[in-house]
Order: C-alpha cells, then sequence, then structure tokens
C-alpha cells in the first residue's frame, strides 16, 4: 500500500486530501486544548499589559492639575507640526477665549514675520508659555 492508496490527490489543486495519521486522537486533543489555553493565557497578558501597565508608565499632564490661565501679553512658543525643527514661532496673546467652566481653552495670538503680523486662534494646549504676563 503506498501513500497514494491512503490519499485523495486533487489533480486540479495538488491539494492532498488525507485523513488524519493514525495515533491516540485523545493526545492530540490534549495537545491543542493546552495550546488554545497557552494562548489565549498570553492574550489576556498582552491586553492588560497594554491597557494597565503601559498607560501607567507615562502620566498625562493634560488637564491633572490646576496651572493659572494665561493672560493676554504673555509670549508664548506655537507648536506647529509643519514647521521646520527649531523653527516654531514667537508669539503674543492678544485675547483669550475661556470656556463655559472658566478655563482658557482657546487664545488669539499675534505673530511678527517679515512682510507682517498675522493673528492665530490656537488651542491652548498647541502653545508653549515662554514668559508670563505678570513678569
Amino acid at each position: 500500500m503506498t501513500d497514494n492508496d491512503n490519499c485523495n490527490n486533487s489533480t486540479l489543486t495538488k491539494v492532498s486530501l488525507c485523513s488524519s495519521p493514525p495515533g491516540n486522537s485523545k493526545v492530540k486533543d490534549l495537545f491543542k486544548r493546552r495550546w488554545l489555553q497557552v494562548q489565549q493565557l498570553a492574550d489576556t497578558f498582552w491586553d492588560r499589559w497594554r491597557k494597565q501597565y503601559l498607560s501607567s508608565l507615562q502620566t498625562r499632564r493634560k488637564w491633572q492639575s490646576n496651572l493659572p490661565n494665561i493672560k493676554p501679553g504673555s509670549i508664548v512658543l506655537l507648536k506647529d507640526s509643519q514647521a521646520e525643527r527649531n523653527r516654531w514661532p514667537l508669539g503674543l496673546i492678544t485675547k483669550t477665549i475661556p470656556s463655559k467652566d472658566g478655563k482658557i481653552r482657546k487664545v488669539e495670538v499675534k505673530v511678527s514675520k517679515p512682510g507682517g503680523s498675522k493673528l492665530f486662534l490656537r488651542p491652548i494646549t498647541e502653545t508653549v508659555l515662554l514668559l508670563s504676563a505678570e513678569a
């Protein structure tokens, strides 16, 4: 008896349609169950590590502590993802726009450039305070 006698070969797809090799099917099921259990434990570990531990490595500073509101007359650095490296523009806060809770969330910034100045409306998270108006 050859391998071809036990298997049905499909000539069109070249796929061998053999039955499972002889042996104890309980042992195979045990190994398969154990492998699936290990995979599930690994997935659970990865999910918990990503959600619980990884997020605790870097604390978020956004609205975690109460900082004084920025005031008109302050000098800020504008964050700009499209600006060249070390070329973020300096600006002067001309107007602050409070939200419903009284916190300043948006500011109007005046930026001087060669050929004139421009006004920008930016969220406070896109500015870096360099010099406060009180100093």
